[in-house]
């Protein structure tokens, strides 16, 4: 294989990885942003997805609290309670 097909493999690469990162990050937001769930069947169906992101949505949930007074993180705090 030539060097510039390394390379732009590489590329490609590096392009998949980060557009996965932004879908991660989008879902993880979309579904702090459902939260309260109107009811009790959506509720159950965003923490069955939530912890279905694993351990890399549960820490990047928990990465997105503050301190009390500094901001509002109230969708984020229901939605790993």
């Amino acid at each position: 294989m030539t060097c510039r097909k390394k390379i732009k493999l590489a590329v490609i690469f590096l392009i998949v990885c980060a557009t996965c990162s932004l879908s991660f990050a989008d879902r993880l937001d979309d579904l702090v942003g459902r939260m309260p769930a109107l009811n009790i069947d959506e509720g159950n169906k965003v923490f069955s997805e939530m912890v279905g992101l694993g351990q890399t949505g549960i820490r990047r949930s928990c990465s997105q609290l503050t301190p009390p007074g500094a901001g509002d993180d109230t969708k984020t705090r229901y939605a790993i309670s």
